[in-house]
């Protein structure tokens, strides 16, 4: 549990917390996007401020994740298509034409170098597998990372979080 914590953290800065395992290092970066609010007894009392907005009062949480991105320290695509990892940011800014759409993801996986490996297989699972019916992508961490920040980086978050 995490208590009475008080941080200013400065604009345009890079801030990392240092701790051991456990500490709750995690726990707090996941308030900044309230993240804690699918974890099952996790608690938040007081204020948390992202600039001069509470984001524990009441506010559009979706909004505040376009503007709050979270990269896990092991990737964790959406449970869909590679295209559709890589397509969810720009659709959540309402970007819906499907050439469009197309554009940006070629564009994307040819600036990670990734498009030869992945074009012919767009349509199938960034998770990996998960049973023998199910087509997938196996692709390294890496690579799966690069999926995961792309939607991150196509969102134009105003702040980045890794783990």
């Amino acid at each position: 549990a995490l208590k009475n914590i008080s941080v200013e953290i400065p604009e345009k800065q890079v801030t990392a917390f240092i701790g051991p395992s456990g500490c709750g290092k995690s726990t707090f970066l996941k308030c900044f996007n309230r993240m804690n609010d699918l974890v099952d007894g996790c608690k938040i009392e007081g204020e948390f401020y992202v600039g001069e907005t509470d984001i524990y009062d009441k506010i559009d949480v979706n909004e505040l994740r376009k503007n709050v991105g979270m990269v896990f320290q092991k990737p964790n695509p959406f449970p869909m298509s590679v295209y559709d990892n890589i397509a969810y940011g720009p659709r959540t800014f309402g970007i819906t034409k499907h050439a469009d759409l197309d554009e940006i993801v070629e564009t994307s996986l040819k600036q990670a170098a990734m498009w030869e490996e992945l074009k012919d297989r767009l349509n199938k699972s960034a998770l990996g597998p998960s049973n023998e019916d199910v087509k997938f992508v196996q692709i390294s961490n890496g690579s799966t990372a690069f999926v995961v920040c792309n939607v991150f980086e196509i969102t134009f978050p105003i702040i980045f979080i890794f783990q």
